[in-house]
């Protein structure tokens, strides 16, 4: 007897997933990349920017993420789980795992330059972000200097 595996489709590629199980997000975007229906179908899908993220494509939604949410956030009775991207992930994505996820989305088509609904770019929110965000995180020195690093990246691929 045969085993069938599902293989996802470019709409399982959220960012609620994203927030909820980055895991199982780049195990997704791995498996589109090898499996999947076209890249420029999964470029498009990376740069979407859903409301729920302000505006932001999948990889700023993933910067919003790498770190420990701000600890004035994490009251619950002033900002309940759900009611702001990234309340589901307080401890956030560690800096390894988030690099290699970034990685991936710029090499699937990913765009690091979009801006969100405030008109930031993705250095400016980490750089600034506790300036200027209710909901910054802290600990993200190194996926700072990393992003600092590559952006722009005008190739499309980080560096190694």
């Amino acid at each position: 007897m045969s085993q069938c595996v599902a293989i996802p489709g470019v709409s399982d590629l959220t960012t609620r997933l994203l927030e909820t199980d980055p895991e199982k997000y780049g195990q997704t975007l791995k498996d589109l990349a090898t499996w999947g229906n076209g890249n420029h179908a999964v470029s498009e899908k990376l740069n979407e920017e859903p409301y729920e993220t302000w505006h932001s494509n999948h990889l700023f939604a993933l910067s919003r993420l790498v770190g420990t949410l701000n600890s004035e956030a994490q009251n619950r009775e002033e900002y309940p789980v759900d009611s702001f991207y990234g309340s589901q992930n307080v401890g956030g994505i560690p800096t390894s795992q988030a690099i290699d996820l970034l990685k991936m989305m710029l090499n699937a088509g990913g765009d690091i330059t979009r801006k969100d609904y405030y008109g930031k770019n993705v250095l400016e929110y980490l750089k600034k972000g506790h300036q200027e965000s209710l909901f910054y995180r802290t600990g993200n020195e190194e996926y700072t200097r990393f992003v600092e690093k590559i952006y722009p990246c005008e190739e499309g691929i980080p560096p190694e």
